[in-house]
């Protein structure tokens, strides 16, 4: 497996994860592909935080780079509101099929015990088997969608799962 590196999302990097993750099959189950414009002005306004009507909650954005050439492979999110995390990543099509999703959810795992996060919850396409796998390798259970909190990253239809993200 290729070494890791993964860091906070900046505005200097906003540009190149929007160009590493400028492929249609990435946004294939999550709505199609946006414009990279609308993407780089996305992750821009993930940088400044919850709106001010999102009372509690935190957001958390990183960049997974490879670590000898620091080109983007992927990003990893979490959102933290009401003692859970949701949390979400997109990897670039180059990086599939090589367990660095995988184990870039197990590294945000221990981003968020340091943060005393045990909650973790996330949802998914039915379609999208390669997602539903690594949460599955994490330790991820499925549950039935009526049995989920409030979670903003849930459409009809989707998939819902949970772990506990003790170490």
């Amino acid at each position: 497996m290729d070494p890791v590196v993964y860091e906070p999302l900046t505005l200097s990097s906003v540009a190149e994860v929007a160009a590493a993750l400028d492929d249609e099959r990435v946004y294939r189950f999550i709505g199609g592909r946006p414009s990279r414009r609308l993407v780089e002005d996305r992750s821009a306004t993930a940088l400044q935080g919850p709106p001010p009507d999102a009372h509690g909650q935190t957001w958390l954005n990183f960049v997974a780079r490879d670590a000898a050439s620091r080109s983007v492979l992927g990003r990893l999110e979490a959102t933290l509101h009401d003692g859970i995390a949701e949390v979400a990543f997109l990897y670039a099509p180059r990086s599939w099929g090589r367990g660095l999703a995988t184990d870039g959810l197990r590294w945000l795992h221990g981003e968020l015990r340091s943060r005393s996060v045990t909650a973790l919850w996330a949802t998914t396409d039915p379609e999208n088997t390669a997602s539903a796998g690594s949460l599955t390798r994490c330790g991820y259970r499925r549950v039935a969608s009526d049995r989920r909190p409030l979670l903003h990253s849930f459409d009809e239809g989707d998939l819902v799962f949970t772990a506990t993200n003790e170490g």
